[in-house]
């Protein structure tokens, strides 16, 4: 989060940053603390305003998934794989 700005808004700010996506916040979904690396994420539920997404500056691609097709195998983040199973289940 960047100063002034809430967690939803923080939220909005990155998906737009990584995935050149808009959404609309729906809810918060999880909390996951990572104290071995000072880390705390709050993750929300949202949906795309628009279809239309692309990489960001800050990312290499993006894409959506089925949930019985994500690559659980090649995420990089672990939190993220963590949120996801805690999607499917």
């Amino acid at each position: 989060m960047e100063i002034g700005e809430s967690a939803a808004e923080g939220a909005t700010r990155e998906t737009w940053e990584e995935a050149n996506a808009e959404v609309e916040i729906l809810s918060p979904f999880a909390h996951l603390d990572i104290p071995l690396i000072g880390q705390t994420y709050i993750i929300f539920l949202a949906k795309l305003k628009k279809p239309h997404f692309s990489p960001g500056p800050e990312s290499s691609e993006c894409q959506l998934f089925a949930p019985e097709d994500i690559p659980f195998d090649s995420l990089s983040f672990s939190s993220m794989l963590v949120t996801l199973k805690l999607v499917r289940t």
